[in-house]
């Protein structure tokens, strides 16, 4: 997920709801670009290492976001929100680029560099890897595809999200059946799961739905 605070204020406090921004278009675009390369080049390496059900969600998952981009929220597509959220929204997502993206990346460039560990670093990382990267493509799609598609934003996270729990499952088993670990093999998959736990079961449903549900309030009011 990927969101500029830049905006009009509608209130002073951090209860106040917000309106905000989304990446700008030629920002999606660049990382849109920047994430298909990396799961080409993961593809590339080491395809073996990604299950095909992971190749098959993300095909489902294009072809969902083509088709549902052809139905257009009706009303006012603002997204409201408040400071809470917002940085509530940063510091997580900060951590899941951090412990999600860089660090495996260094850790699979460091096992290339090696050339003994690309094989089990590629095992380890990136399967997980790949589906988050596709994850945050698929929302730069949504920003791109204009503002009255912005619905489509929640239900899409919500369910890519579902999705990574079965790659953790599977980055976590891979780590229990390795014979010689280092400690960042266990401490990464380790402070994954505890952000994608707390993403799942905190902030979607207990911060963000109730602002979608009350701005959809608001609306029909």
């Amino acid at each position: 997920m990927s969101t500029n605070a830049e905006s009009t204020s509608k209130g002073e406090s951090g209860g106040k709801n917000v309106a905000v921004s989304e990446l700008n278009p030629p920002k999606a675009r660049r990382l849109l670009i920047g994430l298909i390369s990396g799961d080409l080049l993961l593809y590339l390496l080491f395809r073996v290492e990604i299950p095909r059900r992971d190749y098959v969600a993300c095909r489902i998952g294009l072809v969902l976001i083509v088709l549902l981009t052809s139905f257009e929220s009706p009303g006012d597509t603002k997204i409201l929100t408040s400071k809470s959220f917002m940085n509530k929204f940063k510091i997580l997502s900060t951590f899941d680029v951090v412990f999600t993206i860089l660090i495996p990346w260094m850790m699979i460039l460091e096992g290339i560099l090696n050339k003994t560990e690309t094989k089990r670093n590629g095992h380890l990382l990136a399967a997980h890897l790949f589906i988050f990267q596709a994850q945050i493509a698929g929302e730069c799609l949504i920003n791109l595809a204009g503002e009255r598609r912005k619905w489509l934003k929640f239900p899409f996270t919500c369910a890519a999200n579902a999705y990574r729990g079965v790659t953790i499952g599977t980055w976590i088993m891979r780590v229990s059946e390795e014979d010689e670990l280092v400690s960042r093999d266990v401490i990464v998959p380790v402070i994954v799961t505890a952000i994608w736990i707390y993403t799942s079961f905190v902030f979607i449903p207990r911060v963000w739905y109730p602002l979608l549900k009350e701005q959809s309030g608001s609306l029909k009011l």
